[in-house]
This record gives C-alpha cells, structure tokens and sequence, in this order.
C-alpha cells in the first residue's frame, strides 16, 4: 500500500511517501511524477482537504484529475468547516468523488460545494452512528459505547480503516 502525506507551512513543503522500501521524502513537485511512475499501484487517492490549500492545492487537483483518469477511485476527507471558505474554489474543481467520508456537517458542506455529487459519503460523529450513503443503499451502524481517550486524529484513523475495507473489498 502506497500512501501519500503532503504537509505545507509558509516556508517548506514536503511530501512522504511509506511503502516504497521504507519511505522516502521528496519535494511535492515531484510527488505527483512518482505516483504516475507508480502506475497508481495503491489503487485509491485519497486526499485530505487541507491538502486543497495554496501550497498543495494545484497539486492535489492534478493528482485527482490523473487518477480518475487513470481509473483510480478518489476520496476526499474534507477541511473543517473553519477551513472551507479558503478552499472552497478547489473543492469545486475536483472531478466527480468516489467517496466523501467525515463528520456530518463537513461533509454536508463540502457536498453542496462540489462540482458533481460523490458516488457515496459516509459520515462519523463520535458517539453516534456511522453512515453510509450510496448509489443503491443506505445503512447505519451503530458505534459501540467506548470512553474517550484522546480524539485527535480519529478522522483519520476512521478514514484509514474504511479505505482498507474498501481496498479488500
């Protein structure tokens, strides 16, 4: 499995790339030329969207326009909703979704602002329930009750999990 971080701060930018024997770093210019070395041999992109900032925006719009090009599924978990507005032009650019996937309310946001409705969303909050909305059903399923340790980074480990799931079938 191939994953893809892309990180920006106002003076640097890295991308890493784990599961090229043992990881490497590289500029992001050329993050988007190893991944169509690659052949999309991770066969999902998944994009965070802070990714969709100044820095890495026109980038990650490259990358998704190449993978569905390619046939690659794409997904998108999307900003805050404190972190929309900033990116709310290249929300619109992306190219049809395979999946949206994060809290209720920012995916209800970020689905108003794209250019065409994802092929299926599914949203977390917490406690609640986990929701999967597609093209030819709709379920729910109910969270177990667990206390809360620490939350930080529980998106993204939901979102890690689900696109393993996915890639497994």
């Amino acid at each position: 499995v191939v994953t893809l971080v892309m990180m920006a701060a106002a003076a640097w930018e890295w991308g890493r790339l784990n599961g090229l024997g043992g990881g490497a770093s590289i500029g992001l210019g050329a993050a988007c030329v190893v991944l169509c070395g690659l052949g999309w041999a991770a066969g999902w992109l998944h994009l965070d969207g802070f990714a969709l900032d100044d820095s890495c925006g026109p980038l990650a719009l490259a990358m998704a326009g190449a993978a569905v090009a390619a046939g690659v599924p794409v997904s998108l978990e999307p900003p805050s909703l404190a972190g929309l507005p900033a990116r709310r032009e290249r929300l619109s650019l992306l190219p049809e979704l395979d999946l949206l996937v994060g809290r209720p309310d920012e995916v209800a946001a970020a689905g108003a602002i794209l250019g065409a409705a994802p092929r299926a969303m599914v949203t977390h909050d917490g406690a609640g329930p986990v929701r999967w909305s597609g093209p030819d059903r709709s379920v729910s399923v109910d969270v177990p009750p667990a206390p809360d340790l620490d939350t930080l980074g529980a998106g993204d480990r939901f979102a890690g999990g689900l696109l393993a799931a996915c890639l497994r079938g």
